[in-house]
């Protein structure tokens, strides 16, 4: 199979390469993908950043309380207190780092002697590797952690985003030049985000909207030090959408 698909690479790469010469304008959603395709294919491409679809914004205070009770009925939304309330979407193949996250969620659950639930996941996708991870929540629950699976469609998706405190990604990618969609929808419904540190990623999160990991200690420290919205102030960065609009527009001029 490996072989197999050695040989499918280099038959695309046969292909595509002088292909991409024939375009009068190509289009790349990274700086690292501009680069690479003048380095090595002498090809210059246009930098056109994804922007965060226009129905994805921030939820208000009354409206995140009836979405979240929807699908976390057990949360508390009026207490101050409430615990953190995170988010990732997937769509649960091996690209994402989901023993990261597992191991993270392994030392969170125990650092609490008590029998309340300090944190809630919510994990929206479908894919090869939820059944796998669905058998863990089953057979070995966490006591503090409750995790929500769950298949919305996109306009759930867009409201429920808007509602919790932090978003998660664990994309890794394969050609370290792609950034994930995700993440703009995290940062157009204005939450901060946690992802998985590679190559180009950087230029999509900074520490003005959010953090890099490499390890699943640095997923758990991020999430046991960050209060929820309910609580104080979170001390690192706040994501704002309005910030990725004005990026995908400046870009825009460069083709008119």
């Amino acid at each position: 199979t490996k072989r197999k698909s050695n040989l499918t690479l280099h038959l695309l790469k046969f292909i595509e390469m002088p292909s991409a010469k024939l375009f009068t304008r190509h289009l790349g959603v990274s700086c690292a993908m501009q680069y690479w395709f003048h380095i090595y294919w002498n090809t210059m491409i246009l930098h056109l950043p994804d922007a965060p679809f226009q129905n994805a914004r921030p939820q208000s205070e009354d409206e995140a309380t009836g979405i979240l009770s929807q699908y976390v009925p057990t949360l508390d939304t009026s207490s101050t207190e409430r615990p953190l309330v995170c988010f990732t979407s997937t769509s649960w193949t091996e690209d994402e780092r989901f023993d990261l996250l597992w191991y993270a969620l392994e030392l969170f659950d125990k650092r609490f002697s008590d029998y309340n639930i300090h944190m809630y996941v919510i994990i929206t996708g479908r894919g090869p590797l939820r059944a796998m991870y669905e058998r863990k929540v089953d057979f070995e629950p966490f006591s503090h952690i409750q995790v929500v699976m769950l298949w919305l469609d996109h306009l759930e998706y867009r409201k429920l985003i808007g509602c919790v405190d932090v978003g998660i990604s664990l994309h890794d990618s394969t050609s370290g030049l792609d950034l994930p969609m995700k993440i703009l929808d995290m940062l157009g419904a204005g939450i901060p985000v946690i992802a998985k540190n590679y190559a180009c990623i950087s230029e999509l999160v900074n520490p003005s909207n959010g953090l890099l990991f490499d390890q699943a200690e640095e997923v758990f420290h991020i999430l046991y030090t960050t209060p929820s919205k309910k609580g104080k102030n979170m001390k690192w960065g706040m994501a704002t959408r309005n910030t990725c609009i004005d990026v995908w527009h400046e870009k825009c001029t460069h083709l008119i």
